[in-house]
């Protein structure tokens, strides 16, 4: 009877331990996303809590620069999860996932370019 109840203790002793190191370590990768950034304490991400969306209208840049005098910079960001065609040099591919952005997305985040100028990324 002693070895069934030393048996429960440990495996619930076992149990607990593997779930606070879990809800640890999920706490710890939340919280080291995207830290790799130069200004990642200053970046700030706007969402539409009652849509449950980040889809907001791209004249909402405009307005926070204009009326925060806080914001020192901002980028628009739009993904894509659905096949889009892409040509290039007369070669057409379907592309999963895409991932728009503006001139600014390069002043904001620090992702280093392997070709170009990330001050002026998409200049024609």
């Amino acid at each position: 009877m002693q070895q069934k109840f030393s048996f429960i203790n440990i495996l619930g002793f076992a149990f607990g331990i593997s779930i606070c190191l879990t809800i640890t370590l999920f706490i710890a990768k939340e919280h080291s996303f995207d830290r790799y950034h130069e200004h990642a304490d200053q970046i700030v991400r706007l969402y539409d809590a009652d849509k449950n969306s980040s889809f907001i209208d791209y004249r909402v840049k405009d307005l926070i620069l204009e009326n925060f005098s806080e914001a020192e910079n901002a980028c628009l960001v739009q993904w894509s999860n659905r096949p889009i065609n892409v040509n290039i040099n007369e070669r057409g591919s379907y592309v999963d996932g895409l991932l728009s952005v503006d001139n600014a997305f390069f002043q904001v985040f620090t992702i280093p370019l392997i070709n170009g100028n990330s001050s002026a990324p998409f200049a024609i």
